[in-house]
């Protein structure tokens, strides 16, 4: 369908969903939470699933060559998540610990009195996605206001 001054309101609306939706997906990808180094892998070790030694979790590049194999000891590890510079260790003693991806101690027991986790999971807290829907409305406003005044 074409309007009277020959344009056409779907490529329109196609345009300035394309306008409203870059600017925010900028802001989303640019605040999330970012590693203070390099990519890295970490690794659960296990060591007997509790009955053993004590395990590790160790810390590889993504060509696998060793960064420190022992960078967490102590624990059973079981598993891992990392959410910026921490990295959350979910063991079979029935607790999640907190490090930094350093390997510091940040809480050994955050999380305790669990009957052998089977997954762990770190989400942003809804606070960062407010922030993006904050200023994605403030790079709008100031756009229509550009707009308005040409």
């Amino acid at each position: 369908m074409t309007m009277r001054n020959g344009s056409n309101p779907g490529i329109r609306v196609r345009s300035i969903f394309a306008r409203l939706l870059a600017p925010v997906l900028t802001l989303a990808v640019c605040a999330l939470p970012q590693v203070a180094h390099a990519a890295a892998i970490y690794v659960a070790n296990a060591n007997g699933f509790g009955g053993g030694a004590p395990g590790t979790v160790g810390q590889y590049t993504t060509a696998g060559v060793a960064v420190n194999a022992s960078l967490i000891t102590g624990n059973t590890p079981q598993y891992l998540a990392v959410l910026g510079s921490s990295l959350y260790v979910a063991d079979f003693g029935g607790q999640v610990g907190q490090y930094t991806t350093s390997g510091a101690v940040v809480n050994a027991s955050l999380v305790t009195g669990l009957n052998g986790p089977l997954a762990i999971a770190v989400v942003p807290e809804p606070a960062s996605l407010a922030l993006i829907g904050v200023m994605g409305a403030m790079m709008l406003r100031r756009r229509s206001k550009m707009s308005s005044a040409v």
